[in-house]
């Protein structure tokens, strides 16, 4: 968010915690101050005369006026209930701002076996149907704007563990919250697949990304977070894991940024370099079967013909997908 609206972006951080979000916006304003603080202090070293006052002064004034200029706010987007997701679409909508870049970054890690509000099991909905279903409202006002428009899936390295089988993904049977959380990033996986295929002849490019590790709030949900504190700090040091908070952020705005990742559109990155995939999750047909049950099962309640158009694949079209590759 920081990086993006130092850029000039507007940015909206849509989430469930306001006070969270909030925070949020009170620490990027500091940490802009902070840099133009920082710049200030070292400018002696470095300009004499005429040019140290003028340089300074502007420095002084851009840090108030970085600030004032930022443009970040707040919108409360809950994906445990697919009616909120429609509410935040209705309301970003009356905003009449434009949508030039979705980042679908929120989500949830091992959390204990349970349910939304509609009745889906937690990883299933909170990381990959509640994004899906923001995506299907909001794709209509990324086509709209002029010129490059992007959807960035974030999901991870763990969809590797996981997979796809109809009968299951509820968890109503056995369960396995770590099984479940890389099912979750494997449907997202396939889902920008399909997505894809569907928006190759417009303005939109969607791609996945690998999240990284990050040391965060998230681990508490992990059956040992304090063991997984210790290896994630150890590996730190030695290396090992290279995935720091600063990567991650490269990682994804370069995906989201990056002219020349344009023609890479479809694909998934990891340090923002494109990486196939576990091959499960670019099986076309697998794909097709899971994008029409999301739209026809989990969605059939919630989805009207008008987020559906231009959106629908036929079978010749897979055929002809397959001849191709």
């Amino acid at each position: 968010t920081k990086y993006l609206a130092l850029l000039g972006a507007r940015v909206i951080i849509a989430c469930e915690s306001e006070s969270k979000a909030r925070a949020a916006i009170l620490r990027i304003q500091a940490d802009v101050i902070d840099i133009r603080g920082t710049l200030d202090n070292l400018l002696p070293d470095e300009i004499d005369g005429d040019e140290l006052e003028s340089a300074s002064g502007l420095i002084r004034r851009s840090a108030a006026d970085v600030v004032d200029d930022l443009q970040v706010e707040f919108m409360k987007l809950d994906f445990s209930s697919l009616d909120n997701v429609t509410h935040f679409v209705e309301e970003f909508k009356a905003k009449g701002y434009p949508l030039n870049l979705l980042i679908c970054a929120g989500g949830v890690v091992e959390v204990d076996k349970g349910y939304t509000e509609d009745g889906n099991e937690n990883h299933l909905q909170l990381n990959y149907l509640g994004h899906f279903f923001l995506t299907l409202q909001t794709i209509p006002l990324m086509k709209a704007v002029e010129g490059d428009a992007r959807i960035v899936i974030v999901s991870s390295k763990e969809h590797t563990n996981g997979e796809f089988n109809l009968k299951t993904m509820q968890g109503k049977g056995q369960y396995n919250k770590a099984k479940y959380y890389a099912n979750s990033k494997f449907y997202q996986i396939m889902h920008m697949y399909a997505l894809h295929r569907r928006l190759i002849d417009t303005n939109v490019s969607v791609y996945a990304v690998h999240a990284g590790m990050i040391d965060t709030v998230l681990k508490k949900n992990m059956d040992n977070p304090a063991a997984w504190g210790t290896t994630y700090n150890v590996g730190r040091s030695l290396g090992r894991i290279l995935s720091n908070l600063s990567k991650n952020v490269t990682n994804c705005l370069s995906v989201a940024l990056s002219p020349q990742l344009r023609d890479l559109r479809g694909s998934y990155f990891v340090d923002s370099i494109p990486i196939t995939p576990s091959p499960k999750t670019r099986d076309a047909n697998a794909q097709e079967v899971l994008w029409r049950h999301t739209v026809m099962e989990f969605l059939k309640d919630k989805v009207t013909d008008e987020m559906l158009e231009g959106l629908v694949i036929t079978k010749d079209d897979l055929e002809k997908e397959k001849e191709n590759a």
